[in-house]
């Protein structure tokens, strides 16, 4: 990201004197991995536990019933 959006003498800063590319892109698609491996598994669980949309529906409806009555 630094590469795009600095300008190329900023590069002689770098540790290496160069942006290291392939790095980066390792080291995001590392940290891309582990998020997904924290957050997919509590996200998928919680979608799977909530109602369909009819489902939620049918439940709307019977509760409108039973407060007319």
């Amino acid at each position: 990201m630094r590469s795009t959006l600095l300008p190329y003498e900023f590069s002689s800063v770098e540790v290496t004197e160069s942006w290291r590319l392939w790095e980066s892109f390792a080291v995001l698609g590392a940290w891309t991995v582990v998020v997904g491996v924290l957050i997919v598994p509590p996200l998928l669980r919680r979608v799977s536990r909530r109602q369909s949309g009819a489902r939620l529906a049918d439940a709307r409806e019977s509760a409108a019933q039973t407060a007319v009555k």
